[in-house]
């Protein structure tokens, strides 16, 4: 009998070193090929399989017959001894959908995950970055639930026969704390060979903070204003959240707030613990400051902040001219 062909799926979740990931598979592609590993091009947006995520989230995507273009997809990964496919949008997704697609395969799928007060932070960081939100923390926090055990339960259900690898993204409980040498380590690649990859130290999409934080929040009811300059200073907030650590600080939060949210999550991660992480390994609860919620941002720290913004990337300037003087109006 013929062996199945080796897929390592990774689905996420967000904010735990997916970018960095996705980067350094994409410039390492044609290495890791030469290591017997395919990172496929086809439908990479630009570092990641978002488009072949997406089509599974769409209603269509419990047809019987897909598109064809994700139909080819599978069937070159299909060809290949071993691939890699990556997008944290699989995370959003009824696993049940990719049960047909995968049959073919030798499954693995790694999610990596961190604790639930901690992710809160880091996708509402994400959120606001994205022009996705323009909620207070406060209000984000309100709802926010990640029930962990149930999500991977679902993975488990729909692909029995797979190779669950479930890792915590915490430096300490990762191989080299790094998790980039963690997932090389996940798909089998032998440590001496790991040095013919580049592994670049850069942090992908780090989240943002303080100041910072609140001038994108700002911005976001003027995205469809900004349309794809939204994108220009997307990279720019990045670059400046890279520079000065104050802009990747956590944002505000009372302590009580901080055990609600912990509490809304107990009874999930200790089903979670129990059924999918090793003996001993739990998700690390860490002390943040007990602080009040933030309000807003002040009309000096704007002007900073995007006086900055505006060194980064000099393009920006006619675009965010007149959204900045209606959001100056209303600081005053």
């Amino acid at each position: 009998m013929t062996a199945k062909p080796k897929l390592h799926l990774h689905i996420g979740r967000h904010k735990c070193g997916t970018s960095s990931l996705q980067r350094f598979l994409t410039h390492n592609s044609d290495a890791l090929a030469a290591l017997g590993y395919h990172y496929p091009e086809t439908l990479r947006a630009p570092y990641a399989h978002h488009p072949v995520a997406h089509f599974y989230m769409a209603q269509d995507a419990t047809s019987a017959e897909p598109p064809t273009h994700i139909a080819e997809f599978w069937k070159v990964l299909a060809d290949k001894a071993c691939s890699v496919v990556s997008s944290e949008a699989f995370q959003n997704i009824d696993p049940e959908t990719l049960v047909p697609a995968l049959a073919a395969f030798d499954l693995s799928v790694i999610i990596y995950v961190r604790e639930p007060l901690d992710y809160l932070f880091s996708a509402y960081a994400q959120r606001v970055k994205a022009g996705n939100t323009d909620a207070r923390l406060e209000q984000y926090a309100a709802s926010f639930y990640v029930p962990y055990n149930d999500f991977v339960m679902a993975w488990q259900q729909a692909f029995p026969a797979a190779r669950l690898c479930v890792r915590v993204f915490e430096r300490a409980k990762l191989v080299r704390s790094d998790v980039r040498y963690d997932f090389l380590n996940l798909i089998g690649l032998p440590e001496e060979s790991w040095h013919r990859l580049d592994i670049a130290r850069e942090d992908g999409n780090p989240s943002i903070g303080g100041d910072l934080l609140e001038f994108v929040r700002t911005l976001v009811p003027h995205k469809d204003t900004l349309g794809e300059a939204w994108w220009q200073l997307y990279a720019a907030v990045q670059t400046l959240a890279l520079r000065h650590e104050a802009f990747r600080a956590k944002p505000a939060m009372p302590l009580e707030a901080q055990q609600l949210v912990r509490r809304r999550h107990h009874d999930q991660l200790v089903d979670f613990e129990r059924n999918f992480l090793r003996e001993g390994i739990t998700l690390a609860v860490r002390d943040f400051p007990d602080e009040s919620y933030r309000e807003s941002i002040t009309l000096a720290d704007f002007d900073m902040i995007l006086d900055q913004i505006i060194e980064i990337d000099g393009q920006l300037r006619p675009w965010l001219a007149p959204v900045a003087e209606t959001i100056r109006n209303g600081l005053r």
